[in-house]
Protein backbone atom coordinates (compact mmCIF):
# COMPACT_ATOMS: atom_id res chain seq x y z
CA UNK A 1 0.00 0.00 0.00
CA UNK A 2 1.46 3.39 -0.80
CA UNK A 3 1.77 6.15 1.46
CA UNK A 4 0.12 9.48 0.53
CA UNK A 5 3.39 10.78 0.09
CA UNK A 6 4.12 8.25 -2.67
CA UNK A 7 1.06 8.87 -4.47
CA UNK A 8 2.52 11.42 -6.75
CA UNK A 9 5.79 10.95 -8.44
CA UNK A 10 7.65 14.63 -8.56
CA UNK A 11 8.86 15.92 -11.93
CA UNK A 12 10.47 19.01 -10.44
CA UNK A 13 12.28 19.80 -7.10
CA UNK A 14 12.88 22.99 -6.08
CA UNK A 15 14.18 25.09 -3.30
CA UNK A 16 16.27 28.19 -2.42
CA UNK A 17 18.56 28.92 0.71
CA UNK A 18 19.34 32.47 2.49
CA UNK A 19 22.30 32.67 3.91
CA UNK A 20 23.89 35.33 6.50
CA UNK A 21 26.55 35.42 9.34
CA UNK A 22 25.16 36.82 12.83
CA UNK A 23 26.25 40.11 13.66
CA UNK A 24 27.31 38.70 17.18
CA UNK A 25 31.05 39.44 18.45
CA UNK A 26 31.08 35.78 19.93
CA UNK A 27 29.58 32.79 18.13
CA UNK A 28 26.25 31.60 19.73
CA UNK A 29 26.68 28.25 22.40
CA UNK A 30 24.46 25.44 21.65
CA UNK A 31 22.00 26.52 24.45
CA UNK A 32 21.20 29.86 22.65
CA UNK A 33 21.21 28.10 19.19
CA UNK A 34 18.86 26.09 19.86
CA UNK A 35 16.48 28.93 21.56
CA UNK A 36 16.88 30.42 18.31
CA UNK A 37 16.14 28.02 15.82
CA UNK A 38 12.80 26.79 18.83
CA UNK A 39 10.17 27.42 15.27
CA UNK A 40 7.88 24.87 16.58
CA UNK A 41 7.06 24.17 20.75
CA UNK A 42 5.96 20.80 19.83
CA UNK A 43 9.67 19.77 18.14
CA UNK A 44 13.19 19.87 19.49
CA UNK A 45 15.70 21.44 17.62
CA UNK A 46 18.82 18.78 16.73
CA UNK A 47 22.11 19.73 18.12
CA UNK A 48 25.53 18.30 17.84
CA UNK A 49 29.03 19.31 19.03
CA UNK A 50 30.90 17.08 16.78
CA UNK A 51 32.52 17.57 14.59
CA UNK A 52 31.44 20.87 14.71
CA UNK A 53 28.54 22.66 16.24
CA UNK A 54 25.35 22.50 14.93
CA UNK A 55 21.73 22.97 15.17
CA UNK A 56 18.75 22.14 13.18
CA UNK A 57 15.01 23.49 13.07
CA UNK A 58 12.03 21.77 13.06
CA UNK A 59 10.59 21.64 10.06
CA UNK A 60 7.69 23.98 9.15
CA UNK A 61 4.98 24.07 6.40
CA UNK A 62 2.90 26.93 4.72
CA UNK A 63 0.19 26.65 2.76
CA UNK A 64 0.28 27.86 -0.20
CA UNK A 65 -2.37 28.47 -2.91
CA UNK A 66 -0.56 30.73 -5.74
CA UNK A 67 1.00 30.78 -9.18
CA UNK A 68 4.10 29.37 -9.72
CA UNK A 69 6.97 30.84 -11.72
CA UNK A 70 6.95 30.20 -15.01
CA UNK A 71 8.42 31.51 -18.65
CA UNK A 72 7.12 32.21 -21.79
CA UNK A 73 3.54 33.36 -20.62
CA UNK A 74 2.54 30.26 -18.85
CA UNK A 75 -0.08 30.14 -15.92
CA UNK A 76 0.63 27.97 -13.19
CA UNK A 77 -1.83 27.70 -10.13
CA UNK A 78 -1.00 25.25 -7.26
CA UNK A 79 -2.05 24.61 -3.91
CA UNK A 80 0.16 22.41 -1.42
CA UNK A 81 2.80 23.41 1.36
CA UNK A 82 6.47 24.22 1.24
CA UNK A 83 8.28 22.81 3.67
CA UNK A 84 10.88 25.83 5.85
CA UNK A 85 13.47 25.06 8.15
CA UNK A 86 17.04 27.01 9.40
CA UNK A 87 20.35 25.93 10.27
CA UNK A 88 23.22 26.94 12.35
CA UNK A 89 26.72 26.08 12.04
CA UNK A 90 29.73 27.04 14.45
CA UNK A 91 27.03 29.39 15.99
CA UNK A 92 27.73 32.09 13.15
CA UNK A 93 26.65 30.94 10.59
CA UNK A 94 22.70 30.86 9.86
CA UNK A 95 20.90 29.32 6.39
CA UNK A 96 17.04 29.11 5.66
CA UNK A 97 15.59 27.33 3.24
CA UNK A 98 12.29 26.66 1.97
CA UNK A 99 11.63 23.90 -0.88
CA UNK A 100 8.88 22.28 -2.38
CA UNK A 101 8.25 19.35 -5.48
CA UNK A 102 5.49 19.12 -8.04
CA UNK A 103 3.78 16.07 -10.06
CA UNK A 104 3.50 16.28 -13.67
CA UNK A 105 -0.19 16.81 -13.19
CA UNK A 106 -3.01 17.15 -10.68
CA UNK A 107 -6.68 17.79 -10.05
CA UNK A 108 -8.57 19.78 -12.16
CA UNK A 109 -10.18 21.81 -8.76
CA UNK A 110 -8.93 22.63 -5.44
CA UNK A 111 -8.99 19.61 -2.96
CA UNK A 112 -9.70 20.14 0.76
CA UNK A 113 -6.34 21.33 3.08
CA UNK A 114 -6.46 18.21 4.82
CA UNK A 115 -5.19 16.20 1.78
CA UNK A 116 -2.04 18.81 1.08
CA UNK A 117 -1.11 18.38 4.30
CA UNK A 118 -0.39 14.55 4.86
CA UNK A 119 1.89 15.56 1.70
CA UNK A 120 4.39 18.16 3.02
CA UNK A 121 6.25 19.99 0.67
CA UNK A 122 4.13 19.10 -2.36
CA UNK A 123 2.80 21.95 -4.63
CA UNK A 124 -0.03 20.32 -6.98
CA UNK A 125 -1.11 22.16 -10.30
CA UNK A 126 -3.81 22.53 -11.20
CA UNK A 127 -3.96 20.48 -14.56
CA UNK A 128 -0.79 19.40 -16.62
CA UNK A 129 2.16 21.10 -15.02
CA UNK A 130 4.46 22.62 -18.08
CA UNK A 131 7.95 21.38 -16.79
CA UNK A 132 10.50 23.88 -18.85
CA UNK A 133 8.53 27.15 -18.34
CA UNK A 134 8.21 26.41 -14.89
CA UNK A 135 11.99 25.31 -14.39
CA UNK A 136 12.89 28.76 -16.71
CA UNK A 137 10.47 30.89 -14.66
CA UNK A 138 11.63 29.44 -10.92
CA UNK A 139 15.21 31.00 -12.28
CA UNK A 140 13.90 34.63 -12.67
CA UNK A 141 12.96 36.69 -10.03
CA UNK A 142 8.98 35.99 -9.14
CA UNK A 143 6.28 38.73 -10.29
CA UNK A 144 3.69 40.12 -8.18
CA UNK A 145 1.22 36.95 -6.90
CA UNK A 146 4.05 34.36 -7.95
CA UNK A 147 5.35 31.85 -5.21
CA UNK A 148 8.19 33.85 -3.90
CA UNK A 149 10.27 30.63 -1.80
CA UNK A 150 12.97 33.31 -0.49
CA UNK A 151 10.42 35.02 0.99
CA UNK A 152 9.19 31.45 2.77
CA UNK A 153 12.43 30.48 4.12
CA UNK A 154 13.22 34.12 5.34
CA UNK A 155 9.14 33.93 7.10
Amino acid sequence: MRSPRDSTHAVLACGEVRTCLLPSFQPLDTRAAAHLLQLRSDERVLVSERPQVYALSPDTLTGVDCRLPAAGGAKVRAVGTVVARAALTEGRVLQATAYFRAPAAGPDRRQPWGHYLVRPGVLEPFGKLPEQALAQGILRDPQKGELHLGLIAEG
